[in-house]
């Protein structure tokens, strides 16, 4: 079943995500990132300025098989629109659907009021349909 992880109070969604990405690469983790459209190329920024020496194999939804098959981090609008691999990273404020391919899904909530509304309303839906959750709050600056 698929675990999930809430991890709030995050002030800076897209650098919080880069060290996801960071701690996924590391431990050499498939990792889908769910991000709305707007915010692909900021993201891709803050990943690439995190590391800048290291290159990180990622593929956006929508590239070639070969480029998503060699990719370890994949960025996507859809959980569905990419093969199901390890981690979901879910950006946006909505449903990730889905979720239920990958072995574990981490959401991540900012500190502004709609999504923190829309943070409890996804933990509530997980719970009611029985999913392990877990909670972190984000220290200061996260």
């Amino acid at each position: 079943m698929t675990a999930l992880d809430f991890h709030s109070d995050v002030s800076q969604p897209l650098q919080y995500a880069a060290r996801l990405v960071r701690k996924a690469t590391q431990l050499k983790q498939p990792l889908v990132l769910l991000c709305p459209e707007p915010q692909l190329d900021a993201l891709e920024e803050a990943i690439a300025s995190l590391d800048k020496g290291t290159l990180v194999p990622m593929g956006r939804q929508g590239a070639a098989s070969a480029v998503i098959d060699r990719s370890l981090v994949l960025v996507a609008q859809s959980a569905h629109a990419v093969p199901a691999r390890g981690w979901l990273v879910n950006l946006p404020q909505d449903w990730p659907d889905g979720f239920e391919a990958f072995e574990k899904v981490i959401e991540v909530i900012a500190t502004d009021e709609a999504a923190v509304q829309a943070g409890r309303q996804r933990w509530a839906q997980y719970k009611a349909k029985g999913y392990p959750l877990a909670h972190r709050k984000t220290p200061a600056n996260a």
